[in-house]
């Protein structure tokens, strides 16, 4: 088993291949002490040394040249290396990449590209959309929002907001092109809460926290820590010059910061928003997209380790595949008053198997990777051993 990386610039994130994770932290990048440092560690020092600070690298994918002392990296590309590189993926190991469903697939070349130079071997990407909403056909009131039409996924990242299609049709769980808000991601929420924060500085204490890198990192230190599962906390302090400051800053004033930062948001009419676990991060932000969306439900945030496992199966060995959809079995609502189902023996009797099915995904037949099987009949209920995964032989109809 492969081990995943997810390419999100709030949260680059590494499964190891028993799908635990391994990392999970910022993409930004910091040289100091002569060296390169990247994640949390670096985003620690975001407004204390910014000219040698660097958060934009995964987000641009290119070869730009970056402002500012970075030490060996001269360029976008150079950051995304060193970054991989400080991961330490295991060379011997495949890599599945999880991407955006917005990338071209010139990015997807550039990113390959840097990756062998990082060492690391891809053999595969896998759209964030489709592994994030897997595991939630199986959940009855998320299938049903499925059937009733098309899932929009809202994931979060630092520069931007992405909302991507995942249509369930014909037992097929795919996804589509996928738009963006750029400016409309953490950054902008975090910058908004700040403002309101230095202001209130100003107002009640006549102390400006903005104009020391020092104090500056201080607030932002506080107003991310909202981000990471306590949720707001409304008091703000400020330590100078061996003189603790603190204010209250009001909920309704993020709220409506909140508001303001996200009303040029075009949410598509009669769709179920589905928020990936970053998006339920944003303080606030649930709330205010129920006020504005006809459906929204929270997609489990230990969903997508199970489901890169799933997806990667789709993957041929020497052919670096992009995976926009699989076929699945959806759950069935409970029927009532319903004449009791076939026994398996009678539904094997009816018809011959058409799929393979493994970990809730079904494959069918005509894949190549049972090409041994082309002269076996199946019967629906049978198991059966291929390359070391046992599968369940179904009828699709």
């Amino acid at each position: 088993m492969p081990t995943f990386v997810e390419y999100n610039d709030w949260q680059l994130t590494v499964f190891d291949p028993q799908g635990r994770r391994a990392y999970a932290e910022i993409a930004a990048a910091v040289f100091s002490n002569g060296a390169l440092a990247f994640g949390d560690t670096a985003w620690q020092q975001a407004r204390s040394q910014p000219q040698s600070f660097n958060n934009r690298y995964l987000a641009n994918l290119n070869a730009e040249p970056i402002s500012g002392d970075m030490g060996a990296a001269r360029n976008h590309a150079d950051l995304i290396y060193h970054h991989l590189r400080s991961l330490q993926l295991p060379a011997e190991q495949p890599v599945v990449v999880g991407i955006p469903g917005y990338f071209s697939n010139e990015q997807l070349g550039i990113l390959m590209g840097i990756c062998q130079e990082a060492g690391v071997q891809v053999s595969g990407f896998i759209e964030t959309a489709l592994a994030h909403t897997l595991s939630c056909v199986q959940i009855p009131a998320a299938a049903a929002a499925l059937r009733a039409g098309t899932f929009q996924v809202l994931d979060m990242e630092q520069h931007r907001l992405s909302l991507s299609p995942v249509e369930l049709s014909e037992l097929t769980l795919r996804s589509g092109q996928a738009r963006t808000a750029d400016g409309l991601g953490l950054l902008s929420v975090i910058d908004g809460w700040m403002n309101i924060i230095a202001d209130e500085f100003v107002q009640k204490t006549r102390f400006d926290p903005t104009h020391s890198g020092a104090t500056e990192q201080q607030m932002l230190d506080q107003v991310y820590s909202w981000f990471n599962g306590g949720g707001i906390q409304p008091r703000v302090s400020i330590e100078h010059n061996g003189t603790l400051r603190q204010i209250e800053v009001s909920e309704k004033d993020l709220s409506d910061k909140l508001g303001q930062r996200l009303a040029g948001l075009e949410l598509p009419a009669g769709q179920t928003l589905a928020l990936t676990c970053r998006a339920q991060a944003v303080p606030g932000l649930e709330a205010y997209l129920r006020d504005q969306a006809d459906s929204v439900i929270l997609l489990d945030r230990d969903a997508p380790a199970q489901s890169y496992q799933t997806l990667a199966q789709q993957i041929n060995e020497g052919q670096v595949a992009r995976i926009q959809s699989t076929v699945v079995v959806a759950p069935e609502p409970p029927a009532y008053n319903q004449a009791p189902a076939p026994s398996r023996a009678a539904a094997a009797d009816t018809a011959a198997a058409t799929h393979l099915m493994h970990n809730h995904t079904a494959v069918a037949l005509s894949d190549s990777r049972f090409a041994a099987l082309a002269d076996q009949v199946l019967q629906p209920g049978a198991s059966i051993e291929v390359d070391g995964v046992v599968y369940t032989a179904i009828r699709v109809c």
